[in-house]
């Protein structure tokens, strides 16, 4: 890096100016969804906020990305992004039926970050950004996130020369695009087995008898989509629009 040779005659260690690896990680958050809208086929979107009620959405999302980086200074290092995620969202729907389901979607994610580190031997402390985007077929935009975090902790040196481990702690936050919109068959986002299926049917008509004539003519459009969905295996195209956040962002 810039600076790094003077610095090593001076007697500081400092890092190989570049470096690959191999990365994954897991994690399990809990959603929050407001503004939803949903249409089925060509029919138009209807705001389904005061209607559809989740008891929960849980997302596990892992991750499997390779990462090359530099150091452009001592201190600060940059480095870019590229893998595949995959997210298996559980969905319990309280409203207008009892319903549990999984949404299974796997992308393409690509990135980039940087990073502050210091060394105060033997104490290491270092500062991450990192921005990145997973391309979701069922998206029509990229899902985008942002992490920060801050991290400390202790190195224990070798006897061999540039062979160390460092044990750090520490904690981060990370914040998605809120807006998301998209299509994609029933079958694929809900796969609801065929009991299941009759018993959620048995709820949505439940449900629509008990509205008023003024609510059901509303929300024709909603009932006809589902109950095509539920009564019959003919592909149903779903279409929506919602705001998402994380129930945890730290």
């Amino acid at each position: 890096p810039i600076m790094g040779k003077k610095l090593r005659d001076q007697g500081f260690e400092i890092p190989f100016p570049n470096g690959i690896g191999i990365n994954t990680a897991f994690s399990r958050q809990d959603l929050l969804v407001s503004n939803l809208k949903v249409g089925f086929g060509n029919s138009d979107m209807v705001p389904v906020d005061g209607i559809a009620r989740f008891n929960s959405i849980t997302a596990d999302v892992e991750a499997y990305t390779v990462r090359y980086d530099f150091w452009l200074l001592p201190f600060l290092n940059f480095y870019g992004i590229a893998g595949k995620t995959h997210a298996l969202t559980r969905v319990d729907l309280g409203l207008p039926f009892n319903a549990v389901f999984n949404a299974d979607n796997t992308g393409t994610a690509v990135g980039w970050g940087t990073v502050v580190a210091v060394g105060l031997r033997p104490l290491v402390l270092s500062a991450n950004f990192t921005m990145a985007w997973t391309f979701i077929p069922s998206l029509e935009a990229p899902a985008t996130a942002i992490s920060v975090s801050g991290r400390g902790g202790w190195l224990f040196r070798f006897r061999n020369p540039g062979s160390n481990l460092a044990v750090l702690v520490g904690a981060d936050y990370l914040r998605i695009n809120p807006a998301s919109a998209g299509k994609a068959d029933m079958e694929k986002v809900l796969g609801i087995t065929p009991e299941g299926k009759q018993e959620a049917l048995d709820g949505l008509n439940d449900w629509y008898d008990d509205l008023s004539d003024g609510q059901q003519n509303v929300l024709e459009p909603i009932y006809n989509g589902l109950s095509s969905y539920l009564s019959s295996d003919a592909p149903v195209e779903l279409k929506y629009e919602f705001n998402k956040e994380l129930y945890y962002p730290v």
